[in-house]
């Protein structure tokens, strides 16, 4: 009876639905994290002082775009509402929101708010910092 069951068990073909697993994501989707990417990595050179906010601001942006990263920042990569994209949504935010931070030296770094999405965190330092826009304030 017990052998009869295990035959019957493992020569059996599942019939039942494949797990509801995500989709491996493209490496050209803005959702794409790659090996090389962790919230260590300083992704542009140039350390944000408080006092040159555009060139630290177009380095930063080359780097993002490079990494397919800018729509986040810029609007283009809306929030998905569902699905497994939401998950990817939250990881690829706290990378670009660290990402971020690591180029802002860290006497200023004390005084940004905390941030879960980089846009408003971009937004924010934008107000805040270009003095060229006529926006910022420079303090």
């Amino acid at each position: 009876m017990i052998s009869e069951l295990t035959h019957t068990l493992t020569n059996t073909p599942n019939t039942s639905s494949p797990p509801n697993n995500p989709p491996k994501l493209d490496h050209t989707s803005p959702f794409y994290l790659s090996s090389n990417d962790n919230l260590g990595t300083i992704i542009s050179t140039v350390t944000f002082t408080g006092h040159n906010y555009d060139e630290r601001s177009k380095s930063l942006r080359l780097s993002l775009i490079a990494r397919r990263k800018f729509g986040f920042i810029d609007g283009s990569v809306v929030k998905p509402i569902t699905g497994f994209l939401v998950s990817d949504w939250q990881c690829v935010q706290a990378m670009l929101v660290q990402w971020i931070l690591n180029t802002i030296d860290m006497s200023l770094r004390k005084t940004i708010q905390y941030f879960e999405e980089a846009r408003p965190l971009w937004t924010i330092l934008q107000r805040r910092f270009d003095v060229g826009s006529g926006t910022g304030s420079n303090n």
